[in-house]
């Protein structure tokens, strides 16, 4: 697979993730009830594209972010540093 995409809805951002062109774009509101399911299969081809890949550019544009939201950004965050003090251009 090389884009995964995700409309955005009225409680979800819209995701677009390149592999080709090692980017990913994060854009709207994030307010869900249920972040861990929204964000984990984001988490895990971060995780895999950073695994076989050097860089990742990452762009989030949110307007609102609810606190369960900003745990699973969290999460997205600590595997992309995780990476990058691997030596990975993130």
């Amino acid at each position: 697979m090389n884009t995964y995409h995700i409309p955005q809805t009225n409680s979800t951002p819209s995701i677009f993730f390149d592999r080709k062109s090692e980017l990913l774009k994060i854009e709207g509101r994030s307010l869900s009830s249920d972040p861990d399911s929204f964000y984990q299969p984001l988490e895990v081809l971060i995780n895999r594209h950073l695994e076989q890949q050097n860089s990742l550019q990452c762009t989030i544009s949110l307007e609102y972010f609810n606190s369960s939201s900003v745990r699973c950004l969290l999460g997205l965050f600590k595997v992309m540093e995780q990476h990058a003090l691997k030596g990975k251009h993130v």
